[in-house]
């Protein structure tokens, strides 16, 4: 499978937040963690609201994982420092 990423963590109180262009609208995004791949891939796990269509379109919180894309992402804030967490850490 190869190396796995560095993550980073952020702060629940004060996260980075995004606006992010998904389902033809920039929805605002909090960022949980962000991943540095050892072949400089970056992904973030943003939650954002999205509609839910197996719950009749209803707007929902979701966590989702999107690799690092400028044209469709925007930085609002970089919220506190993250914690990082060596390679191979886990909980």
């Amino acid at each position: 499978m190869g190396r796995p990423p560095r993550v980073r963590i952020y702060s629940t109180r004060h996260p980075p937040r995004l606006l992010v262009f998904t389902d033809g609208d920039w929805r605002p995004a909090s960022v949980m963690a962000r991943h540095d791949w050892p072949d400089r891939t970056v992904s973030l796990q943003p939650t954002i609201r999205l509609s839910a269509p197996d719950l009749g379109g209803r707007i929902e919180t979701f966590c989702r994982t999107y690799r690092w894309d400028a044209r469709v992402m925007l930085v609002l804030s970089t919220g506190e420092r993250a914690m990082d967490r060596p390679r191979g850490q886990r909980r």
